[in-house]
């Protein structure tokens, strides 16, 4: 449970009204449907809790400015883990063998997670356990930059190895 003191509390209910608006209005303009969106305010609201103590600002345009940088984050973490959603339904289901398709499928992923490391597939699978990006920075003693440039590199590997051997 979030336990605040009421300074904290205070300019998280204060942001979050005051903004309401705004952050509304991103989390539809950056998905496909109202029940996306939906999740989406929940999942930017609860990276505006996690980071609220961060906030120092005063003036509205640096508050907004910070809040823009919050929902972005809040944002590439989700793309983020849609773009593994994918790998993840298939690593964790049972697909029946008379489904050719969705064996070829499944067989091509785990060929292509052969070509990446220990570290990089531990950090593939904690992604698909829904470890956010500062989970992983902290658990890794490293900054989420730091996480997010590893992540790019494990899909630029992936791509350039799967246009290699399997295009």
């Amino acid at each position: 449970m979030w336990r605040a003191d009421n300074d904290t509390m205070r300019k998280y209910v204060e942001l979050l009204g005051e903004y309401r608006q705004q952050i509304a209005s991103f989390c539809f303009k950056h998905t496909r449907n109202a029940d996306e969106a939906g999740e989406l305010l929940c999942e930017v609201a609860e990276a505006i809790r996690r980071s609220i103590g961060t906030l120092r600002a005063t003036v509205p345009w640096h508050r907004y400015r910070w809040l823009q940088q919050v929902m972005r984050h809040a944002l590439a973490d989700r793309r983020r883990r849609n773009r593994l959603h994918e790998v993840s339904l298939y690593m964790a289901r049972n697909v029946p063998a008379d489904d050719e398709a969705d064996m070829e499928h499944k067989e091509l992923v785990a060929a292509l997670l052969e070509h990446l490391s220990d570290d990089e597939r531990g950090l593939i699978q904690a992604t698909m356990e829904g470890y956010t990006t500062d989970e992983l920075a902290e658990r890794h003693g490293v900054t989420r930059n730091v996480i997010h440039q590893r992540y790019r590199r494990i899909v630029m590997k992936l791509r350039t190895i799967y246009k290699q051997y399997y295009e």
